[in-house]
């Protein structure tokens, strides 16, 4: 791959072709050998899809735009809309009913 930043020891070593992936932590890899714009920081934060894409604790590869994974079987996902005036913020959590919904303005 072409335009990695690999940080640590044997950091991103399963890179093939995968170009502008940032690998921080000893012995991290990225969750793909191929793709390209990935981020994983001590295989702990992710990122997938490059400026414009997911970011993921605990999870290689998130669906959101900030998506949480925890050890245990509940899930925390956040989607985040702006609008010129209006942001709205949607959190769920999984598998739990329990959602919180909050507009600001």
């Amino acid at each position: 791959g072409r335009y990695n930043t690999l940080i640590g020891g044997l950091a991103g070593d399963n890179i093939t072709t995968g170009d502008s992936n940032i690998i921080i932590g000893k012995g991290i890899d990225a969750a793909s050998a191929t793709a390209d714009g990935q981020l994983n920081i001590g295989g702990m934060i992710f990122g997938t899809g490059g400026a414009g894409g997911n970011v993921g604790i605990g999870i290689d590869a998130p669906a959101q735009k900030f998506d949480i994974q925890s050890a245990a079987t509940a899930a925390c996902r956040v989607l985040a809309t702006n609008s010129n005036t209006r942001a709205a913020l949607l959190a769920q959590l999984l598998p739990d009913t329990l959602a919180l919904a909050a507009q600001f303005t």
